[in-house]
């Protein structure tokens, strides 16, 4: 049995699922229906394969080496 989370949130966390390869229009609809007014959503994931919370204009944000890889830390507040 899968666990689906219902309600609102005042913190998303969305790490490494924001990308192209997963079904990412659903986990963005996910996100905008559960946060809650004046919310955050935190996302962190890999710089070249990220896709940015569309219509939202990050607060903070913050870029690190990860592996090979550039990692980007974000932080929406809604």
């Amino acid at each position: 049995r899968v666990f689906e989370p219902t309600g609102k949130y005042d913190l998303i966390i969305a790490t490494g699922v924001l990308y192209e390869q997963y079904d990412y229009q659903e986990m963005f609809s996910w996100i905008i229906s559960h946060i809650a007014e004046r919310g955050m959503v935190v996302t962190c994931n890999i710089k070249d394969w990220e896709k940015p919370l569309p219509f939202l204009e990050p607060v903070f944000k913050k870029e690190f080496p990860y592996r090979k890889y550039i990692q980007s830390l974000r932080v929406y507040k809604i």
